[in-house]
């Protein structure tokens, strides 16, 4: 959901039909982005609420298949926002994987101190 040439060239723009577009087009790009969001959310708090054990961990590994790669990050922060517990979020697409981290102040996802 990567738009920055989008909001470059809204902002470069001088004709206000054209600008009037790109707004539009970044508004129902913000408007997916915010219902994929909410989908992954939805399909974590499930997960949550049907395994005590996972959450209750002291860091929460949640993954899900074909979740957006551009979305997982707020997610995770949503997550640690709600549970106050480290948190990764996964999505899985076949064979591959990507994944995207947030922590709390005392625990840093990198440092190996």
């Amino acid at each position: 959901m990567d738009v920055a040439r989008d909001v470059i060239e809204l902002f470069s723009m001088k004709d206000p039909a054209q600008a009037h577009e790109i707004a539009a087009r970044l508004d129902k790009l913000n408007s997916e982005r915010q219902e994929e969001e909410k989908r992954i959310l939805e399909a974590i708090e499930k997960r949550l609420t049907d395994d005590a054990t996972l959450r209750d961990s002291y860091c929460m590994v949640i993954d899900g298949d074909g979740w957006h790669r551009g979305v997982i990050g707020i997610t995770a922060t949503r997550i640690v926002e709600r549970y106050g517990r480290p948190t990764l979020v996964v999505s899985r697409d076949g064979q591959d994987a990507h994944g995207s981290g947030r922590s709390i102040p005392a625990f840093h996802l990198l440092n190996r101190a």
